[in-house]
């Protein structure tokens, strides 16, 4: 899977509904959304709790990506400004 770009896999979800593309993004990207999700919550439960609201976010959202900016982009997005 290491051989996508996030765009790519965004696609590959987008087309098929397959979930190994997102967990792939998910493992990709989980560490960072979480440290920048418990800067902000300053607390372990409820980084998890925003880190899991982004997911969803994104996933409900998937359907709007061009393609041009970054999928971590806007997943770190979705953490700040939530």
């Amino acid at each position: 899977m290491q051989k996508y770009s996030d765009a790519e896999l965004v696609a590959l979800y987008i087309e098929s509904k397959g979930p190994e593309f997102l967990t792939e993004l998910f493992k990709r990207h989980g560490d960072i959304v979480y440290r920048t999700a418990l800067r902000i919550m300053k607390n372990p439960s409820d980084a998890e709790d925003m880190m899991q609201f982004s997911y969803i976010k994104m996933i409900k959202n998937l359907h709007l990506y061009s393609g041009t900016g970054s999928v971590l982009g806007g997943m770190l997005k979705t953490v700040v400004y939530s």
